[in-house]
């Protein structure tokens, strides 16, 4: 059994915040090795080996903005606060 998932923005110290990625994303994998010959009488001798094996991989995109506004600027998180103290 193995599994990983990360979040938007994940990525190495070296690259800008543009370049990482802007998705959750995660996976599963679970395998197994059965005997299914277990469930036959021993007398019989057949060996029937199983192999069974899940993987799932998702991406789910988010809305996070990054990009500038009109103006060239990023949008400032307390821009909305600024505005109803102003008006």
């Amino acid at each position: 059994m193995a599994g990983n998932y990360s979040t938007p923005f994940w990525g190495s110290i070296d690259k800008k915040v543009s370049e990482r990625q802007r998705e959750t994303k995660y996976g599963v994998d679970v395998s197994a090795n059965l005997e299914m010959g277990k469930f036959l009488p021993e007398a019989s001798g057949v060996k029937v080996p199983m192999y069974v094996g899940f993987s799932e991989r998702s991406a789910i995109r988010s809305s996070i903005r990054s990009t500038p506004t009109s103006n060239g600027k990023m949008p400032r998180a307390t821009s909305p606060l600024r505005n109803a103290r102003n008006g």
